[in-house]
């Protein structure tokens, strides 16, 4: 094996060992959340012509609720 080799598997294990928590700080992350949200509700406002604010923010909300942050 080359030394490029051996640091790509290198960094394979560290990426591979650091992924749950990692996640983990992504879930917890406020900006992170904030950041979905405002995205759920832009597509919300473009996909369905709601003239009720609420319902388009419920539907954002039930939208983001359906999102699963994983590793695989």
């Amino acid at each position: 094996m080359t030394q490029s080799t051996y640091a790509n598997k290198a960094l394979q294990l560290l990426a591979e060992g650091l992924k749950e928590e990692f996640v983990q700080s992504i879930n917890e992350d406020d900006k992170f959340v904030e950041l979905l949200m405002e995205k759920a509700n832009q597509f919300v406002a473009e996909q369905i012509p709601f003239t009720d604010e609420e319902a388009a923010y419920d539907l954002g909300l039930l939208l983001f609720e359906r999102l699963l942050l994983t590793t695989h």
